[in-house]
């Protein structure tokens, strides 16, 4: 799909998961971009715990570990483009762009929800009423 786009796009676009319902402040996260002279940055939501036998960058093994969530909106440059690869989703799209350019996160602090499923759609429903 990305590849899709590609075509369509000149200069800065936000994009989005098709998947993901957020009350991301727009502005602020195209303010935060900016003002880091970012060519991508990529929201995620504050730490969350993630229990059981995770494998540290030290490589030990700890029961509980912390790990920001992708949340699946994104400002990106045109620069960003020339990473894009064929095999790409938008997080190893990101994760490319993290290893050659300006890569930030913009942390979201607000309601979000990923609907994949029935029961996902009725937990978003109940968050948003």
């Amino acid at each position: 799909r990305l590849q899709k786009a590609r075509e369509h796009i000149h200069g800065r676009c936000l994009i989005c998961y098709a998947d993901e319902l957020a009350d991301v402040n727009v502005r602020e996260l195209l303010d935060q971009h900016k003002a880091d002279r970012a060519d991508l940055t990529f929201t995620a939501c504050h730490a969350v715990p993630t229990n059981g036998g995770i494998i540290t960058p030290a490589n030990q093994i700890t029961e509980s570990w912390y790990l920001a969530v992708n949340i699946g909106f994104a400002v990106v440059e045109e620069e960003c483009w020339k990473l894009l690869e064929s095999s790409h989703g938008l997080a190893d799209w990101i994760n490319q762009c993290g290893n050659h350019l300006t890569t930030k996160v913009y942390f979201h602090g607000g309601r979000r929800a990923t609907i994949n499923s029935l029961q996902d759609l009725e937990f978003a429903e109940r968050m948003w009423s």
